[in-house]
C-alpha cells in the first residue's frame, strides 16, 4: 500500500517549508509494527519550538536514549523551547546534510524521561528498534493543534522516500517550492555551523578563511580543511596541502564536491561551484589575510577565537550566499571582504538574494552563534535587514 504524504516543517526564524514528498508504507503482516492501514494525514511542524538533531542510542526493549549536543540545548533553552514527556514524532536519518536522507523514516516515539543537560529516554518499541541502524540522528517535534491520540494512531516506523524537486521543474505551487530549497539551504548552513564549532572545540579557533602557500598566493579554502567535520574524511584525505587548490591533484577533486557546499535554489551544480562565501576583513570572524604555511600541512588553531569577537556571536555573520555567477569552483580560496564599498545584498559581487518570499529577494546567513538567519536586501549594509 503506498501513501503520499507531505510533511511541513517550518524552520526558524521563517515559515519555510521542507517537503517530504512520497512516503511509502508497506503493508505489514500481524508480526510486523503495525497490520493496520492508516492514513497519514498533512502535518505542519513549527520548528521554532522544536529541538536540534540528537544522536541516537540504542539500549535494548525498544528503548532509546538521545542526546542533544550540550551547546544545542543551552541555545534552544534558552529559547523557551521546552521537550517533555510524551508522544513525539521524529525523522531519524544517517546524515541530514545529503540532498536525499537514504534510509530514513519517520517514527512514532514516546518520551518517557527528561534528564538534565538535554539526555532523553524514549520508547518506541522493540520491532521499531530492530529496524533502525546505528549512528542515526534524529529530529524531534509535535505536529500542531495535534492530539495525543491520533499521534498513538500514527504508524509506529514509516519508510520515507526523500528528495528535493529539481530547480528546473515547472512546481505547482512557487512559493512551496522556493521555501522546500530554502529550507534545505538552511540545513546546509546549519551544518557548516557545527562543523565550524567542532573545528573551533578541536583547535581553539574557526578555520582560517583561506591558507597561503609559500608563493604567498592564496592555495586553499576554509571548505577543504572543514571537509573532516562534515563526515568527509576520505575527500580530506585525497586532498593535498603541499600543492596549490588547482594543482595536479587537487584539481582532480572539484567533481566531488560535497552537496552541503550546493544551494539546491540554482539546480543541478555541473560546474561545482560554491553557493556559499565567508565573510572576511576587519570586524568580522576571518581575517582576509588567512594564514601562511611552507608548503606542507597548514597549522591549525592560530585564527579567529570565540572571545576574540568583541560583537558578540549573535551580531557577526560567518557565511552567507553567493550566486553562480560568481563562478567560484568549491575548493577556490575566494570569499568576500568587507569594506565601505561593500556591495549591497543582491548587487553583483556580493551576497546573493536568490530566495523570492513574500517579504522580498532574501538570502541564507550563518551566524556566528551557529544559528541561521534570513536577510533582505537594503540600501546600508550591514544592517537589520531580516526577512
Amino acid at each position: 500500500m503506498r501513501r503520499a504524504v507531505w510533511l511541513v516543517m517550518l524552520l526558524m526564524p521563517l515559515w519555510a517549508v521542507l517537503f517530504v514528498t512520497s512516503i511509502t508504507r508497506a503493508a505489514e503482516g500481524p508480526d510486523k509494527l503495525d497490520a493496520t492501514p492508516r492514513v497519514l494525514d498533512q502535518f505542519k511542524f513549527d520548528l521554532r519550538h522544536a529541538f536540534p538533531a540528537m544522536s541516537v542510542k540504542l539500549e535494548g526493549d525498544g528503548i532509546v536514549r538521545l542526546v542533544i549536543p550540550k551547546e544545542d540545548y543551552a541555545r534552544a533553552t534558552a529559547q523557551g523551547q521546552v521537550l517533555s514527556e510524551g508522544y513525539y514524532l521524529a525523522i531519524a536519518g544517517a546524515n541530514f546534510g545529503a540532498p536525499r536522507i537514504e534510509g530514513a523514516s519517520l517514527l512514532r516515539m514516546q518520551i518517557t524521561d527528561v534528564a538534565e543537560e538535554g539526555k532523553v529516554r524514549a520508547e518506541i518499541g522493540q520491532a521499531t528498534a530492530a529496524k533502525l541502524k546505528r549512528h542515526l540522528f534524529v529530529l524531534l517535534f509535535r505536529p500542531l493543534d495535534v492530539t495525543t491520540a491520533r499521534l498513538k494512531a500514527v504508524t509506529a516506523i514509516t519508510p520515507l522516500e526523500e528528495g528535493l524537486p529539481p530547480a528546473s521543474a515547472a512546481p505547482a505551487d512557487p512559493r512551496a517550492f522556493q521555501e522546500a530549497h530554502l529550507a534545505k539551504s538552511l540545513v546546509n548552513l546549519r551544518q557548516i555551523g557545527l562543523a565550524m564549532h567542532n573545528f573551533h572545540s578541536a583547535y581553539g579557533s574557526f578555520p582560517p578563511a583561506l591558507v597561503r602557500g609559500p608563493d604567498g598566493t592564496p592555495w586553499h579554502s576554509w571548505r577543504e580543511i572543514l571537509l573532516p567535520f562534515l563526515e568527509q574524511q576520505n575527500l580530506y584525505e585525497q586532498y593535498r596541502f603541499d600543492e596549490a587548490w588547482d594543482g595536479p591533484n587537487n584539481k582532480l577533486l572539484i567533481e566531488k564536491m560535497p552537496d552541503v557546499y550546493s544551494d539546491p535554489i540554482h539546480g543541478e551544480n555541473k560546474d561545482h561551484f560554491t553557493h556559499y562565501a565567508a565573510i572576511t576583513g576587519e570586524g568580522t570572524a576571518f581575517t582576509a589575510e588567512g594564514l601562511k604555511f611552507d608548503g606542507r600541512k597548514p597549522v591549525l588553531g592560530k585564527d579567529t577565537r570565540i572571545s576574540a569577537i568583541a560583537d558578540g556571536l549573535s551580531n557577526t555573520l560567518l557565511v552567507g550566499s553567493i550566486s553562480p555567477a560568481e563562478k567560484v569552483p568549491w575548493t577556490k580560496p575566494q570569499d568576500l571582504v568587507l569594506a565601505d564599498d561593500f556591495p549591497v545584498p543582491g548587487d553583483k559581487g556580493g551576497f546573493a538574494l536568490p530566495y523570492k518570499l513574500p517579504v522580498g529577494n532574501c538570502g541564507a546567513f550563518l551566524v556566528a552563534d551557529g544559528s541561521v538567519q534570513l536577510l533582505a536586501r537594503r540600501r546600508t549594509w550591514p544592517s537589520s535587514a531580516r526577512c
